[in-house]
Formats: structure tokens, sequence, C-alpha cells
């Protein structure tokens, strides 16, 4: 336990019910608790205890040197008269510190009082919906206050441990601008059909340590953002994240979509990311509320990506390491994008720069999308490293994808979705990026695959060693190289039967180094497009 938290409970313990709070679920407890607070921070701080019961609660402010202590058996619960919250977040903390909310208990928004569903769903139901399509498109918010649950701005040391916080409006738990912040022992249960439902969102905080935390919820669930606010930003940096239970239909770490001024020194690792279980409750509501049916495709319920690394502004990504995750049932496993679009749909000239992300012990189980590593022209994502990567996808598709063009889509929202259908490459698809490094990564799929595993399409400096497709590979070839240059590949294991190991097409193709020893014998290992000159790729290991 921290040592906040520990002095908390060590100083005066201010009960709210000697403050008039009411514990029965209908008697507003707000002015009870609200003078509770203010109590301990004018005596010197301590802990506001919440005792076993459910307390009515509107907008709660916290205070400097001020812990909110929910004991076991304790609630607040979201009030579902509008009026009675102050931009709707039921627990809000500005401009304070050392500052807390602990305990075993609950906070609990009904934020489903808040929600209209969209017209457009109508269409749907008793339907099957498109493979792209969430939960979470099904509702949307009324009114455009930010209905967060809690919402800490502009704090510092601030700890939140071991609550339960549930059926929030829109984002759950929100860290804006904070510093010194350690969230552990969290449970986040939130709806799947619900708008914007974020987990944990830590938009321009320094110094955060996030551990042990277990997400159910419909939106990104952890999410790392830089968003401006009444012309406020800041950088997100030094942030570690580790030993986490994600379970979403959207993006389970999700960092950059919102990039003013960037991210830097970020860690994740050993964390499990799952597709929602059809026979869980929250699912089942989901299913039921939404589609009208019980029987759709898993899909629906798996998370959009496992890790998404984007930016669509001019802050910058830099030093981001992923490791040691387990993923089952994510639809896209790695999704990395450096992107010119902002929040607000205008370009940004020039992107923010996305480099030096290591990713590393992986391993993916009933993904259907390929992972992705992509810039736009003249922008490229740089410094990646893949290492000892373990992918198994669904596949099935046709030959008809394999040379399917794939627009930029600069001006599109960045998302593993934003290419209207699969990609040319059943594994990995890499276009305009440097410096990219492969190592150990092993794709197979569930049902025969047309397409190649490996597709790169304007790659400077490509280092790939000990890359492995499905053994019953049936594509015409491995791995297509489009326009790269400076590549080393070696270490490849190659099916007998594939007809060719590498097509290489575009004049732009430069100084490939091609090592083959021990590959099987084939007639035409390689295929050379037109204006590829000879010259530039060199073999070794052919007899």
């Amino acid at each position: 336990m921290s040592a906040t938290l520990l002095n908390a409970q060590n100083a005066a313990d201010f009960n709210v019910l000697s403050y008039g709070a009411v514990a029965d679920g209908k008697t507003l407890a707000t002015n009870a608790i609200q003078t509770a607070v203010d109590a301990c921070n004018q005596r010197g701080g301590g802990r506001v205890y919440v005792p076993p019961g459910t307390y009515l609660v509107g907008t709660v402010r916290l205070r400097s040197n001020v812990t909110l202590y929910l004991e076991r058996g304790a609630t607040l619960l979201g009030s579902t008269n509008i009026a009675d919250y102050a931009r709707r977040n039921v627990i809000a903390a500005d401009n304070v510190e050392n500052v807390g909310i602990a305990g075993p208990g609950t906070i609990d928004g009904q934020g489903q009082a808040f929600w209209t569903r969209k017209p457009a769903l109508e269409r749907h139901i008793e339907a099957r919906l498109p493979y792209m399509w969430v939960p979470h498109h099904a509702y949307r918010r009324v009114g455009r206050t930010s209905g967060t649950l809690v919402r800490f701005f502009n704090c510092r040391n601030v700890r939140v441990e071991d609550v339960l916080l549930r059926n929030s409006q829109a984002w759950t738990l929100h860290l804006f601008i904070c510093d010194d912040v350690y969230v552990r022992g969290v449970r986040i249960r939130n709806p799947l059909h619900g708008p914007n439902l974020d987990g944990i969102d830590i938009d321009g905080c320094r110094n955060v340590i996030v551990a042990d935390c277990d997400i159910i919820t419909s939106d990104d669930a952890m999410c790392l953002k830089n968003s401006q606010i009444n012309n406020q930003s800041r950088i997100c940096e030094n942030v570690t994240i580790t030993n986490c239970i994600l379970v979403t239909t959207c993006n389970a770490f999700k960092l950059g979509n919102q990039a003013w001024e960037g991210y830097r020194n970020i860690v994740f690792s050993n964390s499990v990311i799952l597709a929602a279980r059809p026979d869980d409750p929250l699912a089942r509501e989901a299913l039921q509320t939404v589609v009208g049916i019980e029987d759709h495709d898993r899909g629906f319920l798996g998370p959009i990506a496992g890790i998404h690394i984007e930016t669509s502004g001019v802050g910058l990504i830099r030093g981001v390491t992923v490791s040691n995750i387990v993923m089952d049932g994510v639809r896209s496993p790695i999704f990395i994008r450096r992107q010119n679009l902002n929040d607000e749909g205008r370009r940004s000239s020039p992107p923010g720069p996305v480099s030096d992300i290591s990713i590393e012990n992986v391993v993916a189980y009933r993904a259907n999308a390929a992972s992705t590593i992509t810039g736009i022209p003249g922008y490229p994502v740089e410094n990646v490293t893949l290492n000892n990567i373990r992918i198994e996808v669904e596949g099935g598709r046709g030959v008809e994808w394999v040379d399917r063009p794939i627009p930029e889509m600069q001006d599109a929202y960045p998302d593993p979705h934003m290419w209207n259908g699969p990609l040319p490459a059943y594994g990995f698809y890499i276009r305009h990026a440097n410096r990219i490094t492969m190592r150990d990564v092993t794709v197979t799929y569930q049902k025969p695959d047309q397409r190649p595993l490996l597709v790169c399409d304007d790659v400077d400096t490509l280092r790939i060693s000990g890359l492995e497709g499905d053994p019953e590979h049936h594509a015409r070839m491995l791995i297509r190289l489009d326009n790269v240059r400076n590549a080393v590949m070696r270490d490849l294991t190659i099916p007998p039967h594939v007809p060719t190991w590498f097509e290489i097409r575009g004049n732009g193709t430069r100084n490939l180094h091609l090592d083959l020893a021990g590959a099987p014998a084939t007639k035409d290992p390689i295929s050379l497009g037109e204006g590829v000159e000879a010259g530039q790729v060199r073999v070794r290991g052919m007899d």
C-alpha cells in the first residue's frame, strides 16, 4: 500500500454518516459527503470514510490531502438527474495534491440513463452486422459534457487503489495533466454497448504507474492521450503499465490518437488482452441489446487492436516498449500508424515522428486481421523492432485480395479497419517505414489463405531473421517486396511446396541481400518484376 494511503489511514477518519449522509440509495448525499471532504481538508487531511450502503450522489470534489475510502459494500451511486452534476463527473479533483480514492467499494455512474440509441441501429436489428462494427457505435450520449466517472485535472501525487468503477457515462477514469500517479488493483466494468466508455485515460501525465488492473469496457481499455483542453496540453511521458487484464470491443492498449505534444518513455508489459466471452453477462447484454441475436460473429466482441500505436497530430511518439503480452480473439494484434490528420479533421504539417518502438514476447490467438506498420508518403514510421512474436490468424482470404491496391487513407481515422477490407498479407503489412527489424516472428492461420505472409512497400533498411509462416502455405509467394531498399533477410523457414519465395517489384528496389541457405530447392524462387535490376538483388545459399 502506498505511503500516502497509509498516512491517510493513520490520520483522522471523517465518516460521512456523521455529516448527514443517508445510505438508502434514494436520498441525495452529495452535500453531506462534500462537507466531510471539506472538513478533512481543512483539518490537515486524512480519510473520508464511506461505510457499507448505497449513497446517491452528484459531483463530489476531492481536496488536497484527502483520501476517499470506500468500505466493502459501500457504493457511490451516480444520480440520473443531470442537474446534480458539474460536468457530469461523479468524482472530480482539480488543482490539488496528495489525493486519492481507495478501498474495495464501488462507484457506479448509472451512465445508461444518459444514452440514446442511434437511429441507424434499427436497420441492423435481426441482421448480422458488418465485421467492422463495434457495440459502442450503437448508442450516443445525450448532451456534450464529458460524462467522465472519475476525473483528476492538474493534480500531483494521485492514488487510486482497489476500487470498482462501473457504468460510466463516458470515460471511466481520466487523469489529465497529472504528475506522480499510482493506480493499482482497479476494476472497471462497463456495458459493452456503451458510447465512449474508455477504461483508463492517461492524458498528458508524467510519472505514472498502473498495475494489477482488470478492465472490461466497450471503448479503449488503456488509453494514453495528449489532449488539448482550454488551450492546455502537455507531453505524456514516463508511464509504466503492467500486470493487467484488458477486455474490450475497441482497442486494448492505445497510444496516440490525440498528439498535441506527444508521448515519450512508455512501457506496457505482462498483460492479457481478451475478447469478451459470449456467456459473460456484459457480452450477452450487448448482443441482445445491439444486435438482437445471440449467435453473432465472435469478431463483434473482440478488440479491434491489441497494441495500437499511432499519431495523427504534430506530437511525437518516441521510446515505447511493449513486452510479454498474450492476446486471444483480437482482430489486429499490432497496429502502428503515422498519419497527419488530427482529431479536428485537419492535417498537421508535418505529422509528428513515430520512432523507437520495441515489441517483444507477444502471443496472439484467433486474430482475424493482419498486423500493420504504416506511415504516409514522405513521413515513415522509424526504428521498430519486433522480436519473438507468435500469431495465429483466422485466414481464409482468397487470391482476389493479393493484388488489391491499398489507398493511402490519409484523411481516415487511424484504425485497423481504415482500408475497408482485408490487406494483401495475412501476417504483416508494412508500408512507408524505415529501419524495421523482425526477429523470430511466426504467423500461422486456421483456414487456408491465398495471401503472402509479409508485404513490404516503400521500406528502407529492413532486417529480418527467423521469419516463419504457416507450414501449409497456400499463396503463390511467401513474401512480396515493393520498392524496398537496403534489406537483409536470413534464417527464413520456407515450406517446400511454395512456388515463389520472393516476389520483388518496383523500380525503387535497391540493395537486397537474401540468405536462402538451407531453403528447399524450387524452380523459380525469386520473381523480379518490371523495373527491378537483377544486380540489386543478391542471393546467397542457392545452388
